[in-house]
Parts: C-alpha cells; sequence; structure tokens
C-alpha cells in the first residue's frame, strides 16, 4: 500500500491520521508517519484498510435524504 493509498482509504472513512493510528492502536503519530512515507505501513493495516475500501464500495454508507426529518432539538419533544 501507498501512502496515497492510506490517506485516500483514512479519508474516506472519516479518519483523522491520528485516529487511523489509534484504531490499531499506535501512537498518535503512526499516521502521519504512514503517509508521509517516513515510516513502512504495517502489512496487516494495509491489509484491513484495503478489506474495508472494497466493504465500503460494495456497501456506501446510506446518506441524509433531503427529505429527511429535521434533528430533534433539546427540550423539545
Amino acid at each position: 500500500m501507498t501512502p496515497d493509498r492510506l490517506r485516500e482509504i483514512r479519508e474516506m472513512m472519516g479518519l483523522s491520521s491520528r485516529a487511523l493510528a489509534a484504531v490499531f492502536g499506535y501512537a498518535p503519530t503512526a499516521g502521519y508517519e504512514w503517509e508521509s512515507g517516513r515510516n513502512a505501513i504495517p502489512e496487516p493495516v494495509a491489509a484491513w484498510l484495503e478489506n474495508v475500501a472494497r466493504f465500503w464500495k460494495a456497501n456506501p454508507p446510506p446518506q441524509r435524504s433531503a427529505r429527511a426529518e429535521a434533528p430533534l432539538q433539546a427540550g423539545r419533544a
């Protein structure tokens, strides 16, 4: 996996590089180091991310429709 591919998948998931590192139990700087090419992306991390990307492409998350009701506001039932 290339650093650019890792960044693409991370952004697709809506995660910061720090949050991505936390998912795998790495130091907060690990995600940045992988994306910058400073450190190699661990193979288990790369494999898991590719699996997530394939699943995400086949099963995109549902999007809120324009007709959806407005969320409830605090104090209103």
